[in-house]
């Protein structure tokens, strides 16, 4: 006070709480705020986060592991009991690949064998046809082809299909499609 005149003393809590108000960091060193640096107090005040984040990655590690073991052994029951129930039913079969696959391939030839029509044979799609033609007249179909499963159907020039005959096949059990160049109507079993 005495080299400068008018200076004031001031207070240590004075000037903490000038420094604290002030925009500007003049620490520097030790002093200075380094929040990259991860200190004894700084990993101290981090325990628990870090020690949730690593519980909360372990249990759904083990939880995910748990949940596919549980689905595995399911898949593995059901397989079995797919196995077990085809090889009831058709014990001359040696090996087993699909069970599913297999099961439905041997009862179509079982429904064949008995004379039962398949959905897909050419009565079945013709008669699907025939009912689901409408206000289309049975004289206007130039030719059926069937071939791949498929019913080809070519209309004679001037026969107008209404745009409900895809709507009226799907509600017999058939889906058809009509080629825009051709005029040809692809028509298949739904199932």
């Amino acid at each position: 006070a005495a080299v400068l005149p008018g200076a004031q003393t001031l207070t240590f809590e004075a000037l903490a709480r000038r420094a604290l108000a002030c925009r500007f960091d003049l620490c520097q060193f030790e002093f200075a705020a380094q929040p990259w640096r991860l200190d004894r107090a700084t990993l101290r005040r981090l325990r628990v986060p870090i020690a949730l984040v690593a519980a909360s990655l372990v249990v759904a590690v083990v939880g995910a592991n748990v949940q596919w073991l549980m689905m595995a052994r399911q898949r593995d029951a059901m397989s079995a009991q797919m196995t077990e129930l085809l090889l009831n039913a058709f014990p001359k079969t040696t090996v087993v690949l699909d069970p599913a696959g297999q099961m439905s391939r041997q009862l179509q030839q079982l429904r064949l064998a008995a004379g039962e029509p398949s959905p897909d044979d050419f009565l079945a799609l013709s008669d699907g046809l025939a009912r689901s033609l409408g206000p289309v007249p049975a004289n206007g179909i130039a030719a059926l082809d069937y071939h791949d499963r498929r019913l080809e159907v070519t209309f004679k020039p001037g026969v107008n299909v209404d745009p409900d005959l895809a709507k009226r096949l799907a509600g017999n059990g058939l889906a058809g499609t009509a080629d825009a160049s051709t005029g040809k109507w692809t028509i298949r079993s739904a199932s």
